[in-house]
């Protein structure tokens, strides 16, 4: 069973989560570029209070925050929201990875 990243959102949270997803589906389409994974996620956590990720996972939805927070930077919107829920994201893949280095000690 592959770790896993788990930590609680709410609604406003998975609703900031899922639209940059939605970009940077977009994105891929525009490129040619496989969104399989970017659905899976979006099915992943379209309903949950508690977002459950693998690695990759974790990593896309990382990605996808970056680049909405820098889009929004850019257009001289407020983005201190996507800082704030990509922080958490990071932080919790971080404490994974560090938790998974402790078991190995």
């Amino acid at each position: 069973m592959k770790d896993k990243i788990k930590f609680s959102i709410d609604n406003h949270e998975r609703i900031l989560i899922i639209n940059s997803l939605k970009v940077l589906k977009e994105y891929l389409i525009e490129q040619s570029l496989s969104t399989d994974s970017v659905e899976e996620i979006i099915l992943k956590i379209s309903d949950k209070s508690k977002l459950e990720l693998d690695n990759v996972d974790g990593k896309i939805v990382i990605k996808s925050l970056y680049e909405m927070r820098s889009r929004l930077k850019d257009e001289g919107k407020s983005y201190e929201d996507v800082d704030n829920i990509l922080l958490k994201t990071i932080d919790n893949l971080n404490k994974k990875d560090i938790d998974k280095k402790e078991k190995i000690r």
